[in-house]
């Protein structure tokens, strides 16, 4: 399904997976080839790439070298399976360091290497270039690499991620250099190294710190809030995990200083930070009514939100909204038991079903989130999305909508029939409201197949 287009064209840098599968759909229509086949014939041959393969599972020969991946779990690393990662041309080839050597030695000498080429030299030229940036003074977009300026060097450069293995790619097409490391575990900064290498070896010009603005505090505070990744889903089921995984928190630090996630940024110009201990440098967009609207450092764009629209925000509405659903069963099973003790009268057949109605949506509903936050934990591990699960649950959730209105109809009865106490008619109006609430939850992060 081709998702909707969210940012008008050549306004926002948005890192996305299925751009990239999209467009080795298209080398796959246009070459008549399997995308795995043209990249083997293609890139992997001509490059003498013997030991890297973009086909899963690896071919027997190469399988028995392939490195394990490991996860930290209770203060140990574990190994874990081979990774099977969905949609080819997104999903990252199987290579030794000595085969990417090969690789970069042909971006870097034109798009040849030994007897082979994969690229014409100026592609090859065009491909390290800028090609976008949110504002000049940032770093930007080439084409198939991000493209970064330090110390006066430009540096063209990928990262390559799954759930156990963590890579980084870049070239220094002036100086001829190319820089490849990859770790089989989770790593804390991946792009640190690369950092430290060209300032060990390309060492900036000291620069006397400036003060910041006289106005920084009021900036700062304008900047705080909470901000969702530009990658994001938007139209689909994925969008609560994306923004979930996606999302990020800025903040004051001492001494008029902008805390972004780990990181600790001054401002050196009005509008513009750099990081303390770092060459990144942020800056920001503003709406038509002046209001911060987005947040830029490096390539990646960042959009601020309110903090009731933030997924961790509207998962704890949705768990309180069931907690107080869950509260319906204990309340009438005590209310029941002191009836029967005390010889009152039972509730009539219509309130009877008001209340399991309101029993049954919270566990229903309880049962169906759990499902859905297992399979996104799946998720996290493998980077394949659940689609199968996912789409069953879309489904299975439309049972709200009969399940609310009966709950509005009780409601109404409650209030206008006798037999209710004036505590049991609020409380039971509240249990309707949460699972109104519920639903509104469902409704925003595209839980209910069709809206």
């Amino acid at each position: 399904t081709l998702p909707a287009r969210v940012y008008t064209p050549g306004t926002t840098f948005a890192y996305s997976n299925y751009g990239t599968v999209l467009a080795g759909y298209i080398v796959e229509r246009v070459s008549g080839e399997r995308f795995e086949a043209y990249i083997t014939d293609h890139i992997l041959t001509p490059l003498a790439m013997t030991r890297s393969s973009a086909t899963q599972p690896l071919p027997p020969e190469l399988m028995v070298d392939l490195s394990r991946g490991y996860h930290y779990r209770n203060g140990q690393y574990a190994p874990v399976d081979f990774e099977w990662i969905a949609g080819a041309p997104a999903a990252p080839i199987r290579t030794t360091a000595a085969d990417m050597a090969k690789f970069m030695i042909a971006h870097l000498n034109g798009g040849a290497y030994g007897d082979g080429r994969i690229l014409q030299s100026e592609t090859a030229a065009s491909m390290h270039q800028m090609h976008f940036v949110h504002d000049p003074r940032l770093n930007g977009i080439g084409y198939g690499f991000m493209v970064s300026e330090q110390n006066g060097q430009t540096i063209a450069w990928h990262t390559g991620g799954s759930a156990h293995f963590n890579t980084m790619l870049a070239l220094v097409p002036a100086e001829n250099i190319g820089f490849f490391l990859s770790y089989n575990t989770p790593v804390a900064d991946l792009y640190q190294p690369l950092v430290s290498f060209v300032d060990h070896f390309y060492p900036a010009v000291p620069v006397e710190t400036a003060e910041p603005p006289a106005d920084t505090a009021q900036r700062i505070a304008a900047l705080s809030g909470s901000y969702v990744s530009s990658r994001v889903a938007y139209d689909s089921p994925q969008k609560l995990a994306t923004w979930l995984a996606e999302s990020l928190t800025v903040r004051s630090g001492p001494d008029n200083t902008l805390l972004v996630g780990p990181r600790t940024y001054t401002e050196i110009e009005p509008g513009l930070f750099r990081q303390v201990d770092g060459p990144r440098l942020l800056t920001h967009r503003t709406d038509e009514q002046g209001r911060v609207a987005q947040l830029f450092f490096g390539q990646f764009a960042y959009f601020k939100v309110p903090a009731y629209q933030t997924a961790g925000s509207q998962l704890l509405m949705a768990a309180g909204s069931l907690l107080l659903l869950l509260t319906a069963g204990p309340i009438w099973l005590v209310d029941w038991f002191v009836r029967r003790r005390r010889g009152g009268v039972r509730p009539g057949r219509w309130a009877q079903w008001a209340r399991w109605t309101a029993v049954g949506f919270g566990l229903f509903n309880a049962a169906l989130l759990g499902w859905f936050v297992v399979s996104l934990l799946g998720f996290a591990e493998s980077f394949v999305f659940p689609a199968a699960p996912t789409t069953m649950l879309t489904w299975l959730w439309w049972i709200n909508i009969p399940a609310v209105l009966a709950l509005l109809l009780f409601t109404v009865l409650a209030w206008r029939e006798q037999g209710w106490g004036t505590l049991w008619r609020i409380h039971y109006t509240l249990v309707m409201l949460a699972a109104v609430l519920f639903v509104a939850f469902l409704v925003n992060w595209n839980l209910l197949a069709g809206i």
